[in-house]
């Protein structure tokens, strides 16, 4: 009978995933190298804040500001706290002298859920000229647009801090290959190809 190889690894308590400096609690579990799902998050993050404004400063002026640990929980853990009435500080905004270049510096990429890559979308029905690709993707904790496009072309912008935001942007594509390109309020963007096929 074959044994698992099985090692302990330190985790982040509240995250499950592995344990980074910045985690307010450690715990450990056990894993299987090169099968178990492990990753580092980047939840937790110190971040300078002024000591004047409370606001999050884009230096590291420690004269003027001071470190603190905020949880940068993603668009979809947000909106799932929400539901359940968890309530947690969240980071604060940027001083007003932030250029989007160090923001966007500071923070994640968006990760799109929806279309997904490597899926091909099919028109089964020989009527139907378009596929209804809903557009998601999940974004870092200070982001509150996002803006979409197909090849270059620009479908439509989803506004995350209003209740709309719960129902995503619908993308008609008609058939053909795409590059789906989603990017944030602060110049972050990520792409991926996408399919839509037409089946006779």
């Amino acid at each position: 009978m074959q044994t698992l190889n099985l090692k302990w690894v330190d985790i982040c308590k509240t995250t499950g995933d592995l344990y980074e400096a910045d985690c307010p609690e450690k715990d450990k579990t056990l894993f299987i190298p090169g099968v178990s799902p492990i990753k580092s998050a980047n939840i937790y993050r110190k971040v300078w804040i002024d000591n004047e404004t409370g606001l999050r400063r884009c230096d590291n002026d420690a004269e003027k500001s001071s470190q603190k640990v905020f949880a940068f929980w993603p668009s979809d853990f947000q909106s799932l706290f929400e539901k359940a009435g968890v309530h947690y500080e969240k980071p604060p905004a940027f001083m007003p002298n932030c250029d989007s270049t160090q923001i966007a510096a500071l923070g994640e990429k968006p990760l799109i859920q929806s279309p997904q890559a490597g899926v091909s979308y099919v028109l089964e029905d020989s009527q139907q000229e378009t596929a209804s690709i809903p557009l998601q993707a999940n974004v870092d904790a200070e982001v509150s647009h996002l803006y979409w496009f197909a090849n270059g072309q620009f479908i439509g912008s989803t506004d995350l801090r209003t209740m709309r935001s719960k129902t995503p942007l619908v993308w008609q594509a008609k058939p053909g290959v795409y590059e789906v390109q989603v990017s944030d309020d602060f110049g972050r963007s990520t792409s991926i190809s996408v399919q839509v096929q037409a089946v006779k």
